[in-house]
């Protein structure tokens, strides 16, 4: 159990560096093409929905 919330909380940090990164681009993107923030985009909502994952399969194993 532990080690699945040491892999949630890593993959939180990850998700809000993306993020950062990610406003940047949407306030100051003038290098940056369309197809760039939205394959980051994608990315981000891939992480979201792993940790996602990983929190119901703790609740399962928790009966929660």
């Amino acid at each position: 159990m532990e080690d699945k919330l040491l892999s949630i909380s890593s993959q939180v940090n990850i998700i809000e560096s993306l993020s950062r990164i990610l406003l940047e681009i949407i306030r100051d993107g003038q290098n940056i093409k369309k197809f760039d923030s939205a394959n980051l985009a994608q990315i981000i909502l891939n992480e979201i929905l792993k940790v996602k994952n990983d929190i119901n399969d703790i609740e399962l194993e928790l009966g929660i």
